[in-house]
């Protein structure tokens, strides 16, 4: 059993474009039509959600997407300074995806990617079979510690010497009760992952999509059910806001795994495809 990496091997990979951007998807097409659908958060790419698809590829169809600008997909660029990326580009994108599988597809998002999806039904015509959002919130300014908020405003310099700190520390917690050999090789080659980001790619994504996570009174109000999971020792999105999003969906459950932080899509892989397994049906 390989690492998150290397069970994208599994699936069939294909280039998609939006804009002047290309991006990678990984999909698996089983013919039938209950697709699901995985957008990652920040710093990741289809990768993060590959030891959970893994489990649910038999009964499912499977879309993995790398954001433009994330993994193997275009990188980003910069315009007059700025970057280019936006929600909206991130929007299209998963709407591409959306429109190419069958059915009314199930939407994962994990943190970032979470939010994403959360735009994306405010704003999106499409019928849409539900949601899972892992590890998120609709209010992540006020939800994120100010020291993890202050990254935003350091030099380029400044990051790079506190980029492996951060990297240690996260990854540390994830994996603390996790010991198994196949662990052991999703987090080498995770910290491997995050070390290759360039400086300035840890910050341009994460600036663009705040704009979106303070928008708590533009909810969207789709009568789909919604489930929403949070790790008990998330310290990024603690479980206090991720309680708070069941009072704002009509139709939601939340459920709490053990012992998961932030990383709870590969640190927690089998718990988290077994409560979408029952959720999707």
């Amino acid at each position: 059993m390989g690492d998150h990496v290397d069970t994208l091997s599994l699936f069939d990979r294909t280039t998609r474009s939006v804009r002047t951007y290309d991006f990678v998807v990984y999909v698996s097409d089983i013919g039938a039509d209950n697709s699901i659908v995985f957008v990652h958060g920040w710093l990741g790419d289809a990768s993060g959600f590959s030891l959970v698809a893994e489990q649910l590829m038999e009964h499912h169809n499977i879309a993995l997407i790398s954001l433009p600008g994330h993994g193997e997909s275009t990188p980003f660029r910069r315009s007059d300074g700025e970057c280019d990326l936006d929600i909206d580009l991130y929007i299209e994108a998963l709407d591409d995806v959306v429109g190419m599988v069958k059915g009314r597809p199930w939407l994962v998002g994990h943190s970032m990617g979470g939010a994403i999806i959360q735009e994306y039904l405010r704003t999106s015509s499409r019928e849409i079979a539900g949601a899972v959002l892992v590890n998120t919130t609709t209010t992540f300014k006020s939800a994120v510690p100010k020291h993890i908020n202050d990254v935003l405003v350091m030099s380029v310099v400044e990051i790079k010497l506190l980029r492996e700190l951060l990297a240690d520390f996260f990854l540390d917690r994830a994996f603390h009760q996790k010991k198994d050999d196949r662990s052991v090789r999703i987090k080498h080659r995770l910290r491997e992952q995050l070390m290759s980001i360039g400086e300035d790619e840890v910050v341009c994504p994460y600036k663009k999509i705040l704009t979106v996570w303070s928008r708590e009174d533009e909810m969207f109000d789709k009568d789909i059910p919604v489930l929403i999971i949070a790790g008990d020792a998330d310290i990024l999105v603690p479980r206090s806001r991720v309680e708070r999003m069941t009072e704002l969906y009509r139709w939601s459950e939340m459920i709490v795994i053990d012992r998961a932080t932030h990383l709870l899509p590969l640190s927690h892989y089998t718990e988290l495809a077994e409560a979408i397994e029952k959720f999707v049906g």
